[in-house]
């Protein structure tokens, strides 16, 4: 459903007039400047409708997100509290340097496969570690987006991402196709 709306900013006081044509009218007491007065309609039109005023927006104004996200938020932290837990374990198992683990001695002895598997450990668990704080500073953008009321909006696209999509990954700022297209790149 598309509303249009004829504003007449400046007005006494805020209501809506009446028709238009095909639009409502809405006188504004509030000036033009800086998008004040379409602020002005919008708030109207929240409490007129009982909508929070995330649900409306004006016309250039980054989409705003239609699902629920607080159960997203809470999957969020959920994840994030997981996350942060693995990379904490990753460090308590390796403090310190290969030496300090493995022994003085173990690095410069004839077991070269000992030392071969070590290594190919440590940067495994590296390699982990570094995707586990990727996966962290998403976690943190996801859970900015909800309080910017932009959560689950396709950056690329501004189509609304899928429920499933999100369940999936909740830190998804791609729908599925301009997910895809990148990937093809």
């Amino acid at each position: 459903m598309r509303l249009r709306l004829r504003v007449a900013p400046g007005a006494s006081r805020t209501g809506i007039v009446g028709r238009h044509g095909d639009a409502w009218k809405v006188r504004v007491a509030a000036p033009a400047e800086n998008g004040r007065a379409n602020d002005a309609v919008v708030r109207l039109l929240a409490e007129t409708l009982a909508l929070p005023t995330a649900v409306c927006r004006r016309k250039g104004d980054p989409r705003v997100s239609a699902i629920d996200t607080s159960r997203f938020r809470e999957l969020l932290v959920d994840e994030r509290q997981r996350v942060a837990a693995a990379i904490e374990n990753l460090h308590n198992d390796h403090p310190g340097s290969m030496t300090d683990e493995t022994g003085e001695d173990a690095v410069f002895d004839n077991h070269l496969a000992d030392t071969a598997t070590e290594t190919y450990d440590r940067e495994l668990d590296y390699t982990l570690e570094e995707n586990s704080e990727h996966v962290l500073v998403d976690i943190d953008a996801a859970l900015r987006r909800i309080e910017d009321g932009t959560y689950g909006v396709c950056t690329n696209c501004g189509k609304q991402i899928p429920e499933e999509r999100l369940e999936a990954r909740p830190w998804a700022t791609l729908c599925i196709d301009c997910q895809r297209e990148r990937e093809r790149r």
